[in-house]
């Protein structure tokens, strides 16, 4: 299956950003093109489960590139996404990056009344976060992976400060961070892992 690496924040219900990172391409790519579009089925859902899992892109946006690329209208396109479902984390991602680090941040907020003040406010709902960064070094990988992950922040607060502007008796509506961007895992390139 191949893919347009598309900005993965794992967003809650209420937070849309999106940011187009880079091309990657997988190694099973369908080599033959057909003229059905089937949605995507069993093995597209598989390699999507194992990619959602290691944190290295969303499942419904993993799902909705595979079925526009097709990547099941052939056997060997779906005995391809099976391979990879199969794969480990860090199989996956020296596939995306092949010659690269890759690093994954994760943060989250809340939104509710009361929720800025200071205490833990009425807490009506959460969004969390997970984006990566690449790069040459783990270093620019961890920096671009966390810089990612705060501009998110920063439109995530900004729309669930937005959800509810009306006054009202429960309290200031508000948002506020729950967890700071921080980085939760990274994958070095083939190379990198040969030299330790």
């Amino acid at each position: 299956m191949r893919y347009l690496q598309q900005g993965h924040a794992a967003q809650g219900v209420h937070s849309s950003a999106t940011m187009c990172i880079r091309l990657f391409a997988f190694l099973a790519v369908v080599l033959s093109t057909t003229t059905s579009h089937a949605g995507p089925g069993r093995t597209c859902a598989a390699v999507c489960n194992r990619m959602s899992s290691c944190k290295l892109f969303l499942y419904k946006a993993c799902m909705q590139e595979c079925g526009r690329q097709g990547a099941e209208d052939t056997a060997k396109g779906r005995a391809s996404n099976l391979v990879q479902a199969r794969s480990s984390c860090a199989t996956l991602a020296a596939q995306l990056a092949p010659s690269k680090w890759i690093c994954t941040a994760e943060g989250a907020s809340v939104y509710g009344y009361d929720v800025g003040t200071g205490g833990t406010g009425d807490v009506q709902g959460t969004s969390s976060i997970f984006i990566t960064g690449t790069g040459k070094t783990r270093s620019v990988a961890v920096y671009e992976a966390v810089g990612n992950c705060n501009s998110l922040m920063s439109v995530d607060l900004v729309q669930g400060q937005a959800m509810n502007l009306d006054s009202d008796p429960r309290g200031q509506w508000g948002s506020a961070v729950s967890s700071e961007c921080r980085v939760t895992q990274c994958w070095g390139p083939p190379r990198a892992r040969r030299q330790k």
